[in-house]
């Protein structure tokens, strides 16, 4: 067994989101991420395996430049304090409600924020400020005075080259602030030198489950969380699981219990789409999304911008709702049954909030609405919606007797939807079409192709002036380009893995209805067109491939970041990117005017996609087709006789061999063809 299933766990607050991944582990009693205190202030990784021989939990922190851009992009803008009740600059940068308290590590007697709130006083004295005084922009003289300040106090020899910065004549108070962020991580990291990075589930001492917690959650105003980048727990998943999972063909599940993402509606779909970008771009292989709703709680309404900012994120992405704590709610408890709880079912006798808001019209017309606004096909919008409402799981993260049938069955019944890939639907696709789609050099779908090609580019583009006054953001893409990495990812995800991501997906997985049918010969909301739509969606990873690597070095690079990277007008072979125009902005837009070459590399980025169409995409589909076949026909004869007409007409490429090899996978054998 070699298969993983990764699914990221969002919701609100006290939905019960780590309590329902604490129900797989089979150490579930040292894993105490939920229970009395703020839980989850940092992605918490669980990897439940059907055989662990080691279960523990290691604790990854975040470095320094990851603390400050961290901060910094949680802080916004900062406000000088002139005014009785506005916060002062400690408040504003050291207090981020939900992801950050200075206050919190005081650990063990350490005065870290007496330490903290001191530094803060000595860079106001050296500055010969009040905080109501500060001002926007600061002398040279003035920056590496509060920079010498920080590296005779708190700096080894080795460690002041990170302190250096851009050598401008003016600084801003941002630049101010960033050093004392600095400063402050090197505090915050000494309070805490004494804790472990690995736990042992089954050798823990007091101590170190102490330390444990505080890794985990805030409790009694005490927290490491604030330094974490991730936890990343090993476990073995509770025994009634492994057989559901062994029958999958699953070997480990993988869940990631996320901060920052309760959604509200005061929550802005900016926010919501960069917190989602975010996470994708960290956990680039997941494609599963667990919304963990209490039964009792409101109806979903929420949906409608968590469902279209998932789509923006990452379109391969397939939300389902689990519905926890059904063991408070008085309907499934009157059940004499409860080995298998239809919440459908149920709503039909008592009206459960929460679900019956799938079955009013006006609710699903109102999200498919906003689907379609954001760009979405109609044909994915509705088998995606049919899909959730399908799959609404009620389960009990407790140890209560008569709802474990139910979970195991509920459990069963959505990691079979996921493995199969129930969103791809169940007709069939024609390999045959797709091929004659690149295989036919001349074929107007090459026009199709590139004409899609080229707008991807115009969207990757970027014209800086309208963040002209984003000069933080500018000088870090420019530190990042002139270092040999393409672009940086802060507030505004403008490395060029994101704009050509994020461009792929406005082009292809956003493709109208003319340009499909144009492309694929096929009526855009029939079921093969589900099938080939959601695919490509899935194929933006096979075809958008950059590293974040040095590209001075031409073997660190993809193929495509070859072509893009080496005919861009202002890069040079030998030194790479260097600023030679002022103000910045208008060097950075030049540099990602990527539309403007974009005849010069159309086709060998043509061939690119050819290439990788005629691989990766096909042996999707093909996967896809296994599945639907499987499926279909129980009976082995009827299998066999659809596999002769299905290599006949839909598939006929194949040799005698690949035939062979596929018919073996839907008959049982886990081997595949390409």
């Amino acid at each position: 067994m070699v298969n993983t299933v990764s699914i990221l766990v969002v919701g609100k607050s006290g939905a019960g989101k780590s309590e329902f991944i604490g129900s797989f582990a089979n150490n579930q009693d040292d894993i105490k991420a939920s229970g009395e205190g703020q839980t989850t202030r940092t992605n918490v990784e669980y990897r439940f395996s059907i055989n662990e021989p080691t279960p523990k939990i290691e604790v990854k922190y975040l470095t320094e430049d990851q603390f400050v851009n961290k901060r910094l992009s949680q802080i916004g803008e900062i406000k000088i304090p002139n005014d009785t009740f506005d916060d002062c600059i400690l408040e504003q940068v050291l207090v981020i409600d939900g992801f950050f308290n200075y206050k919190e590590f005081d650990f063990e007697g350490q005065p870290t924020s007496h330490l903290i709130e001191n530094l803060w006083e000595n860079i106001l004295n050296i500055l010969s400020l009040e905080e109501k005084f500060l001002k926007e922009e600061y002398s040279h003289e003035e920056y590496n005075s509060v920079k010498s300040l920080i590296q005779d106090n708190l700096v080894s020899n080795e460690e002041k080259e990170k302190l250096s910065s851009f050598d401008e004549s003016t600084y801003s108070l941002q630049d101010i602030i960033e050093l004392f962020l600095r400063a402050t991580f090197k505090l915050c990291k000494a309070a805490i030198k004494d804790f472990p990075t690995t736990f042992f589930l089954n050798e823990l001492n007091i101590e170190d489950k102490q330390r444990l917690t505080y890794a985990l959650k805030v409790i009694n105003g005490k927290s490491s969380t604030g330094l974490i980048d991730k936890v990343i727990i090993h476990d073995q998943v509770k025994r009634k699981y492994e057989p559901i999972m062994y029958n999958l063909d699953i070997n480990t599940l993988i869940f990631v219990d996320t901060y920052g993402l309760d959604h509200s509606e005061q929550l802005q779909n900016d926010t919501l789409n960069k917190r989602y970008t975010d996470l994708f771009n960290q956990y680039p292989d997941i494609n599963t999304i667990f919304f963990i709703r209490a039964l009792n709680s409101d109806a979903p309404s929420d949906l409608k911008l968590a469902i279209p900012a998932i789509y923006n994120s990452k379109p391969s992405a397939v939300p389902y709702l689990i519905f926890t704590k059904i063991d408070r709610n008085d309907s499934i408890q009157k059940q004499a049954n409860k080995s298998i709880i239809d919440l459908l079912e149920i709503n039909q006798q008592t009206q459960l909030k929460a679900v019956q808001y799938f079955n009013e019209s006006k609710n699903e017309k109102e999200l498919k609405r906003k689907l379609r606004d954001e760009g979405v096909p109609t044909s994915l919008i509705n088998s995606r919606y049919e899909v959730l409402k399908n799959n609404l799981i009620p389960y009990c993260s407790k140890n209560i007797e008569e709802y474990q049938e139910n979970n195991a069955y509920q459990i069963e019944k959505v990691l079979k939807s996921i493995v199969n890939k129930e969103h791809l639907g169940s007709s069939l696709v024609n390999i045959n079409d797709l091929l004659n789609i690149v295989n036919n050099n001349h074929s107007e779908s090459k026009k199709h192709i590139q004409s899609l090609l080229k707008m991807m580019f115009e969207f990757a583009s970027k014209d800086w002036s309208e963040s002209r006054f984003q000069s933080r953001t500018i000088w870090k893409n420019r530190e990042s380009l002139e270092n040999g990495f393409l672009g940086y990812d802060g507030t505004y995800l403008d490395s060029w893995h994101n704009r050509f991501l994020f461009s792929y997906y406005r082009t292809f997985s956003k493709i109208s209805k003319e340009k499909f049918e144009q492309l694929f010969k096929l009526d855009w909301e029939s079921n093969e067109a589900i099938a080939i739509q959601e695919t490509l969606n899935s194929f933006s990873y096979r075809f958008i491939k950059f590293r974040d690597v040095n590209i001075l070095n031409v073997d660190n690079l993809t193929p495509l970041m070859k072509y893009i990277v080496y005919n861009n007008p202002n890069f040079n072979n030998i030194y790479g990117f260097k600023c030679n125009t002022k103000p910045i902005y208008q060097w950075l837009t030049k540099v990602y005017d990527f539309k403007k070459y974009y005849t010069e590399v159309q086709e060998a980025v043509y061939e690119l996609f050819a290439e990788d169409f005629n691989t990766h995409f096909i042996y999707s589909c093909r996967e896809h087709n296994q599945r639907v076949l499987k499926k279909k026909y129980s009976e082995k004869h009827e299998l066999e006789q659809e596999l002769d007409v299905y290599f006949k007409e839909l598939d006929s490429t194949l040799d005698n061999e690949q035939k062979k090899m596929f018919k073996n996978s839907v008959l049982g054998s886990p081997t595949t063809i390409r």
